[in-house]
């Protein structure tokens, strides 16, 4: 039942987000600037974007070597299937698939692998407020987004520091558990002793598996390249915006687009339908539009470079990826409940969490 009231909220929120995208925009001309694209250029953006996942699948690696080494090219395709899986099932369930898929083929508890994924979404965020912080001094500011005294509204501003507040707050919340065993078993004691008994150890393993998950965090080694490689991951797929953007012959530097990239991809944090469509296409058309850009050119732009470019290619992958491991997207959809991933996978490679909270297994406790 909640997966189904959050499901049809998401319907509401995207088809709101899509009336206000499509509002006082003449779809006769948004026709034809989608007619005049160059259709050429859209082959190296998708080929871009899949670079942009061979990065995504690099930064996980270190996130989940405390884990397991698992290789590039092992990766790779679960990445592709967890996108392909958000962009086509509600409520974002593809970080649950990627988490259970990746648990089922490498012999890993799930939940753990979960929270690399959670890790990966705050650090997502931050680079993204990163991209907002930089590109700001070098914008070609308009009156969209300055008073008619030339003084910078203060909506931006402030909804800036809000929403990098949360980020941030996270981001220093899952080091603060991942590095200290002390607060890390006080949260292991203190939580399950809010719930019935009844499911006490349940989810006190819950939660030491999704601890155990924020190990790639106490290593300062893997810790900088996890961060360190967050910014090329966002920038080779600003290289698709802006390719797409010159496909449509939109006249704007690279840091315009950039910040498209950001604020689009930021949006889709918003609790929306299937594969963010509506906050994304919305947010990315306002931002063309603050900047001098026609309606229906931003229009189309914004519908191009969501679905041609970045929706469909990687449902293609991913469906293909499942294909050639004779799954099914119906199977797919059915993934065990978080919760159920306390449970011990069998095989080779499981990271039992047995000792302190905050601790990894002896003989995971290694360099790698």
């Amino acid at each position: 039942m909640l997966l189904t009231r959050r499901f049809w909220l998401g319907i509401v929120v995207s088809l709101a987000f899509l009336v206000l995208f499509l509002w006082r925009v003449d779809f006769g001309d948004t026709g034809r600037e989608l007619q005049g694209a160059a259709y050429s250029y859209f082959v190296p953006a998708v080929l871009c974007y899949f670079l942009s996942l061979a990065v995504r699948s690099l930064r996980w690696r270190f996130l989940l070597l405390h884990l397991k080494p698992v290789s590039v090219p092992r990766l790779y395709p679960v990445v592709a299937i967890g996108y392909m899986a958000n962009n086509m099932l509600p409520v974002r369930l593809g970080e649950l698939v990627r988490a259970h898929f990746l648990g089922e083929r490498e012999h890993l508890r799930k939940a753990s692998v979960f929270s690399t994924i959670a890790v990966e979404r705050v650090l997502d965020g931050l680079t993204l407020l990163l991209f907002v912080a930089v590109v700001w001094p070098f914008l070609p500011w308009t009156g969209v987004l300055r008073s008619d005294e030339g003084d910078l509204k203060t909506a931006w501003l402030v909804g800036s520091i809000a929403v990098a507040a949360v980020f941030v707050a996270a981001f220093l919340s899952v080091c603060l558990l991942a590095s200290s065993p002390r607060l890390s078993g006080g949260l292991v004691r203190v939580v399950p002793a809010l719930v019935p008994a009844a499911v006490r150890g349940r989810v006190e393993e819950l939660l030491r598996l999704l601890l155990d998950g924020l190990g790639g965090l106490r290593s300062p080694g893997a810790l900088l390249a996890i961060i360190l490689l967050s910014g090329p991951v966002w920038l080779v797929e600003g290289v698709v915006y802006y390719i797409m953007a010159l496909s449509f012959g939109l006249d704007q530097p690279f840091q315009v687009v950039l910040l498209v990239t950001a604020t689009s991809n930021l949006a889709t944090a918003i609790p929306s339908g299937i594969g963010g469509i509506g906050p994304f296409e919305l947010v990315a058309k306002s931002t063309l539009v603050a900047f001098g850009v026609g309606a229906e050119a931003a229009a189309a732009y914004a519908f191009s470079v969501h679905i041609l470019a970045l929706w469909l290619p990687v449902n293609v992958l991913g469906l293909l990826f499942l294909w050639r491991e004779n799954v099914s997207l119906a199977q797919v959809a059915r993934t065990a409940p978080l919760e159920r991933t306390a449970e011990p996978a069998a095989g080779p490679g499981v990271s039992a969490f047995s000792g302190p909270p905050g601790t990894a297994p002896a003989e995971e406790r290694d360099d790698r």
